[in-house]
């Protein structure tokens, strides 16, 4: 079947001359805070972006979503992520191309093998599946793999792919949702600290009072970020994503395979 997106159209403004909160960048990070913010319940939570939703790094992110990752806290994120994804597009009425055939993680040295052990045994802190299987399993699940070293793997059915940009517009609709207003195209050319505390947001359309600001602008931010909420993609530090819209950087081997989680066989 195919998705239907949600074409966006928007008339530069800035709607309003103060705010709780200015996110700068409307790509999928800030995006997902501002629908992050506003559902928690932080109403006055402005969004601005010089170009166009998606227009910068996500529109050509890979879009990779695994529940992996060696970190406890960082795999939390990702199976957030992951639980986020599958309810979103109900949420938001907003399709967003995720796809879950499952995934597996090849290891072809026992030091690789004694990783996926270990694994395994902090599997338990996050009700996601995760399966360590023989390379028997591993030939069953993807049957066009050379098995000349592979010894083990590492198999989670949840793991799949999704659309950054039909994602990042699914955020925003649910950002909208629940109050937050999103600006574009509004270029943010200064940033003025002042000694009450809050901030001065400087556009060609005028000025925006705020308590705080969140740069997520990413690699296209300009000019000086000192005592500026800085947030990383977390997924982009593998990861992204339980990669939140993953960028397809991983250490791993991993194969997908289009069949279903499948995961009955390991019960």
């Amino acid at each position: 079947m195919q998705e239907e997106l949600v074409k966006e159209t928007q008339s530069p403004s800035l709607g309003k001359d103060k705010a709780d909160t200015v996110i700068i960048g409307g790509g999928c990070v800030g995006v997902s805070l501002a629908y992050h913010l506003a559902k928690a319940g932080l109403k006055d939570v402005v969004l601005l972006e010089k170009s166009e939703l998606t227009a910068g790094s996500t529109w050509h992110a890979a879009g990779l979503t695994t529940y992996f990752h060696p970190g406890i806290n960082l795999k939390k994120i990702h199976s957030y992520s992951i639980k986020l994804y599958e309810k979103l597009e109900e949420e938001t009425g907003q399709a967003v191309g995720f796809h879950q055939p499952g995934s597996i993680r090849i290891a072809s040295t026992p030091t690789r093998v004694d990783e996926f052990k270990y694994q395994m045994t902090r599997a338990g802190w996050h009700p996601t599946e995760q399966y360590l299987i023989t390379p028997e399993k591993v030939q069953e699940l993807f049957p066009l793999l050379n098995m000349d070293t592979v010894l083990a793997g590492l198999y989670n059915p949840g793991d799949g792919h999704i659309d950054p940009y039909s994602l990042t517009m699914a955020l925003a609709a649910g950002a909208r949702k629940y109050g937050a207003k999103l600006n574009y195209p509004v270029q943010v050319t200064n940033l003025n600290s002042r000694s009450d505390g809050t901030w001065e947001v400087e556009t060609p359309l005028g000025m925006i009072r705020a308590r705080r600001i969140v740069n997520t602008a990413g690699g296209s931010s300009t000019g000086s970020k000192r005592n500026t909420y800085v947030l990383e993609d977390l997924q982009n530090k593998e990861a992204q994503t339980g990669r939140d819209c993953g960028d397809g950087n991983s250490e791993d081997d991993t194969i997908e395979r289009e069949s279903g989680k499948g995961s009955d066989m390991f019960r």
